[in-house]
């Protein structure tokens, strides 16, 4: 553990690290299960895809974030692939969530795009994370 971190206290660390997560993801059931217009279309990709990227990439960084108040010993690379995992589950149960909603429908390219989101803020996180200095992160 760094400094820093051992500085901040265990319900401190919850409110910072796991509640915006669960508040996020909260948000995140809200907004997917209740009746919407459709959105437009921006080219050749649908804009709905590309929210879901964008969306479930910011839900990783939380993960991630989560992931080092639940296990604050493990590796970088570790949380990393617990971030990208969880934000994919939780991608995934939503679709399922969805196809019990009349008024939505699940969709594995909705997850696909859900769980390549996820992948690519978590190897960006890595990245950037991996040019600071060790005690900035863990």
């Amino acid at each position: 553990m760094t400094d820093s971190y051992q500085r901040l206290n265990r319900p401190t660390a919850f409110a910072t690290q796991v509640v915006p997560a669960a508040v996020y993801v909260t948000v995140m059931f809200y907004g997917g299960l209740i009746r919407m217009a459709p959105l437009p279309e921006l080219g050749p990709v649908p804009a709905d895809k590309l929210l879901h990227v964008l969306a479930f990439g910011v839900l990783a960084w939380l993960m991630v974030r989560a992931a080092r108040f639940f296990f604050p010993h493990a590796p970088l690379a570790r949380r990393l692939l617990l971030g990208a995992l969880a934000s994919s589950v939780v991608g995934a149960v939503l679709e399922l969530c969805q196809a019990f909603v009349p008024y939505r429908s699940a969709d594995f390219w909705d997850w696909l795009a859900d769980s390549v989101g996820a992948g690519l803020a978590v190897i960006a996180l890595g990245v950037v994370l991996n040019l600071l200095p060790t005690r900035a992160h863990g």
